[in-house]
């Protein structure tokens, strides 16, 4: 269990980071990079219209190749694979993919993992309520691993590169191609107190709704606050949810005085 939420937590970072990867854009350099993606659907690409260019693989890799010349990237993602199947592939000599997983990671210069969606739909397809979920789900995500990530991350809280991110996010727009992603206006409070990312479109709420489960989606909301507070930069404050039935979700994060 320790594992699957280690992993669950990693794979939430990557989606967090990816839209602010900052890498330069000077002359490529002549270095060959491996890339190797392990995961289920997301990382497969699923629902995408045009997996080849708009998953977070080929984004990544696009990211990569405006560094370095060489770069291969190797997406081993799979529709509805679980925690506890990759980790066999990973550790089990007698799995049929165990050779083919390790001889790609060890030539491997950066790795990326999403796990863990497959493992809760499993526990979501027992209907718990909405209050037990939200507790299940903090403490599932609010790992070591999701803490450092949430401190990291409140450093750069209200800097010019977490600003510049927001805004590179909401040109984007990855919702017009990905409808498990997101949609969202960014736009700063007068008073200089912080900012609001107003999302219109939420792939968390499409995902649910297409699962019948689109009544625990709350619990999962939940958890902004968690971060927000664990990342000791601002405070987090919402009024509107779609999961609540408005047409957008407001987060709100307010400088700490």
């Amino acid at each position: 269990m320790k594992w699957i939420r280690l992993v669950i937590a990693a794979g939430i970072c990557l989606l967090f980071l990816l839209p602010a990867i900052e890498l330069s854009t000077g002359d490529c350099e002549e270095k060959i990079v491996r890339y190797v993606a392990l995961g289920d659907s997301i990382a497969g690409g699923y629902g995408l219209k045009d997996v080849q260019n708009d998953s977070y693989v080929a984004l990544v890799q696009k990211k990569l190749e405006s560094v370095w010349e060489g770069v291969y990237a190797w997406n081993f993602g799979e529709n509805g694979l679980k925690s506890k199947e990759l980790l066999e592939r990973l550790t089990d000599s007698s799995n049929p993919h165990y050779e083919e997983y390790n001889e790609a990671l060890k030539e491997a210069d950066l790795v990326t993992v999403s796990i863990g969606s497959n493992d809760l739909m499993q526990y979501l397809s027992q209907s718990p309520d909405v209050e037990k979920l939200t507790v299940y789900y903090r403490q599932a995500m609010m790992t070591p691993t999701m803490r450092w990530f949430c401190r990291m991350s409140g450093k750069k809280k209200f800097s010019r590169q977490d600003i510049d991110g927001m805004k590179t996010t909401a040109v984007f727009k990855a919702a017009d191609r990905n409808p498990y992603s997101w949609n969202m206006e960014f736009c700063l409070y007068p008073d200089d107190s912080g900012y609001e990312a107003r999302f219109s479109q939420c792939g968390i709420c499409t995902l649910m709704r297409e699962l019948g489960l689109f009544d625990l989606v709350p619990a999962m909301c939940a958890l902004d606050y968690s971060m927000s507070e664990v990342g000791g930069a601002s405070h987090f404050v919402r009024e509107c949810t779609i999961a609540n039935g408005d047409d957008y979700c407001d987060c709100g994060y307010k400088r700490r005085s």
